[in-house]
């Protein structure tokens, strides 16, 4: 019998092994027909007994996904119900199955619409989220399916009850021992239940306060641990010195590339290290509030995060006093945020090699539909309006604005203008009552242009974009409407910045650093060159021109083909660092998305291209810098959220900086126009390394915004201007 068992299970393993190569239905129903052969000869006393019942439902799970014939839904569940009686209580594997029969349920649950299925589905899934014996990832797990099917019951206290209890549970979920890959997959497991969270918390009517608490805790956990480590640890050194020494040693470990990490810190005397580590800082710790420091509330700005889930959407905003309000929005953001999102991923179709000129239009479409129903409703909640008309000069048609009002007055038939146009002329009107058009006048459109006196410039009041789930890749500064002298745009309103997450942004904003006049060192890093890249002839000219702009201000070192070693060696001798190459967002895994450099030999620059040639976002942010004060990355996808599963962790190149001590930081969203890049670090570092009235940190994004704007009047294609973002205070 032993052998015929044996024999059974060997040609189940090698049908296995051939339905994951072939992927082909008739090789899993094959598997399936040999599976339940062999499980005929097992007896229920057999320690494969359960192993058989847990393959088997799993099997008949990847059937009905393939089919979708509601039989094999049932036989899945029938398996994986007897798998759970058999796993006693306490054992932990018991959480896993308790949460895969819940999934099974609750689908069926959808396809049917049977209480009953929904009823336990919910009820195994709260099990998990008990089972103590269980790890931290797979209890939680069951904390958002059970959450999750909550919501469709409308039960609003039970679902903030179990949250409550879940989020406990977070800070054991990952270690700074953990490699970044292992942090990232722990997270993943639970992507998405700090926005249901926030939503569940208002639906209960909670304050603004709590649902912002619930986002903040449940979202960037893993740049956290990174901050945290950075902590100041002198009132810890004070009482209990011996035991800081240690929890530095495995800070400096933790912070370490995963690569280099040793396998002897993940050991038992590291982590009762850190438990203890962790409890002495609470008792010695004399810092403000948690709330204070969550609002940062002398930081005096306005900070909007935007939250979306299948039952409500809202804007949590802090305002500049740091008092927190909630605007509901329409609840079509969540279907179609999804949707947006997908298209940003493939460039509105332009990376289908789709035709850029109708790209760009299903993009414009997008920035309507963006500030018609998020930013819009937010900036009228905030009562900031728009402060001057987005351009006082169009150079592409040579026009004045006279020239329009004068065009627009004397237009009949169907290009008359219609009621918006009205009132925008009114406004043109009011603003400058006394300019004359160009057609009655000798001089030209740009010599009227250049002489006029220029009226007081607005000074526009900061806001701080965060974006929760699909919404954290969203352009909320380009939103808006794409006439040139249309109020309804972001850009005539706000300056605009970005942040992960309020824990980041309160991290940047702590450093007190400035680019000083004359003592001020710049690190320019530059590749025209990639191996199985396009070329960049634009950076030649970008690396002159900053070269010239910057010798006002600054000290400027250029670094051509350098080796991503050096780069790393050199980045915290420099208060500011510009990159001019290629980069790219992974979508896998975040941390190892990053700028394509040089390897250990420039010599080989034309060899094929390996990982040692790339500047990874982990390898960044294990850097810990003292001076820093800025990092411009004119490279693509800087600041692209890649991963949908790791949204909310804010991974990328932006945040990499951030933690490595760069508080400010301009990168992409998305591709990066090569000319393009060149217009806006030029007018970039024109304002930045002028003498102006402008100091600290909101120098930064003000320069940033103007240069936007100037590479919007060049090119009015968003896909190439509105690419262009600030991370910073």
């Amino acid at each position: 019998m032993a052998n015929q068992i044996n024999v059974l299970l060997n040609r189940w393993i090698e049908s296995i092994l051939l339905f994951k190569q072939s992927g082909e239905v008739a090789h899993l129903q094959d598997t399936i027909q040999y599976g339940q052969n062999a499980f005929s000869q097992v007896s229920l006393e057999s320690p494969h007994h359960l192993t058989f019942l847990i393959i088997l439902g799993e099997l008949f799970e990847g059937l009905y996904y393939q089919i979708y014939d509601l039989n094999h839904l049932t036989q899945a569940i029938e398996y994986s119900q007897e798998a759970v009686d058999l796993t006693p209580r306490g054992n932990p594997d018991r959480a896993s199955l308790l949460n895969n029969l819940s999934t099974l349920l609750s689908t069926r649950y959808e396809r049917e619409g049977k209480q009953e299925d929904l009823t336990q589905a919910i009820e195994y899934s709260q099990e998990a989220c008990k089972c103590l014996n269980s790890p931290p990832s797979l209890r939680l797990r069951g904390c958002q399916i059970a959450v999750n099917l909550l919501t469709i019951s409308q039960r609003w206290p039970e679902a903030q009850s179990l949250l409550e209890n879940g989020f406990k549970l977070l800070p054991f979920l990952i270690s700074p021992l953990n490699s970044k890959l292992d942090q990232e997959y722990m997270m993943k497991s639970i992507s998405g239940l700090a926005a249901t969270g926030c939503a569940v918390s208002l639906q209960c009517n909670n304050d603004g306060y709590d649902a912002l608490e619930i986002l903040e805790s449940g979202r960037g956990a893993i740049n956290r641990l990174t901050i945290n480590s950075r902590n100041d640890l002198s009132t810890l050194y004070e009482s209990y010195p011996r035991l800081a020494k240690r929890f530095e040693n495995l800070r400096v470990l933790g912070n370490a590339p995963s690569e280099s990490r040793e396998s002897a810190g993940n050991t038992i005397p590291a982590r009762s290290t850190l438990k203890s580590a962790r409890k002495r800082d609470l008792k010695t710790s004399k810092t403000s509030s948690s709330k204070d420091q969550l609002l940062d509330t002398a930081a005096k700005k306005t900070r909007v995060l935007l939250n979306t889930t299948h039952f409500r959407t809202d804007a949590v905003i802090i305002d500049g006093n740091g008092d927190v309000q909630t605007l509901p929005l329409d609840q079509s953001v969540f279907q179609n945020s999804s949707k947006y999102y997908g298209k940003l991923q493939n460039r509105f179709g332009y990376n289908n090699h789709g035709d850029w000129a109708k790209s760009n239009t299903d993009m414009r479409n997008f920035l309507e539909w963006l500030w018609d129903q998020v930013v819009g409703p937010v900036l009228d909640a905030l009562k900031l309006k728009p402060l001057k008309i987005l351009y006082d000069y169009d150079p592409l048609v040579n026009k004045t604005k006279a020239d329009h009002l004068s065009n627009l007055r004397n237009t009949t038939g169907p290009r008359c203008p219609n009621s918006d146009q009205l009132v925008i002329l009114q406004e043109l009107m009011k603003q400058q009552p006394n300019i004359t058009s160009s057609a009655n006048s000798t001089e030209s459109p740009r010599a009227q242009f250049r002489t006029r006196k220029p009226a007081n410039a607005p000074k526009f009041p900061r806001i701080y974009w965060i974006g929760v789930g699909y919404m954290g890749a969203f352009p909320f500064h380009a939103a808006g409407y794409g006439s040139r002298y249309l109020r309804k745009n972001t850009m005539s309103c706000v300056i605009s910045s970005y942040a992960s997450t309020l824990t980041v942004l309160a991290f940047a904003g702590r450093k007190q650093t400035t680019l000083q006049p004359s003592a001020s060192k710049l690190l320019l890093v530059t590749m025209p060159k990639t191996p199985n890249e396009s070329d960049l002839p634009g950076v030649a000219k970008e690396a002159q021109i900053i070269q010239e702009a910057a010798k006002i201000l600054a000290t400027v070192e250029l670094r051509e083909l350098a080796p991503v070693q050096v780069v790393l060696d050199d980045l915290p001798l420099f208060n500011a660092v510009h990159f001019a190459c290629h980069g790219y967002a992974d979508p896998n895994s975040p941390f190892r998305g990053g700028l394509l450099l040089c390897g250990d030999e420039p010599e080989k620059i034309f060899a094929e291209n390996t990982q040692n040639s790339i500047l990874t976002v982990e390898s960044i942010s294990s850097v810990n810098t003292e001076n820093s004060h800025l990092a411009f990355l004119s490279a693509c996808c800087t600041a692209e959220n890649a991963s949908s599963l790791l949204m909310d962790e804010g991974i990328h190149l932006a945040s990499g900086f951030q933690l490595s001590g760069f508080p400010h930081v301009i990168d992409s969203l998305w591709e990066a126009d090569d000319e393009l890049s060149v217009t806006i670090a030029e007018k970039f570092y024109q304002i930045t390394f002028a003498r102006s009235n402008l100091t600290g940190h909101n120098k930064i994004a003000y320069a940033l915004h103007d240069a936007v704007l100037a590479a919007r009047r060049s090119c009015d294609d968003p896909l190439s201007w509105a690419t262009t973002v600030h991370f910073g205070p």
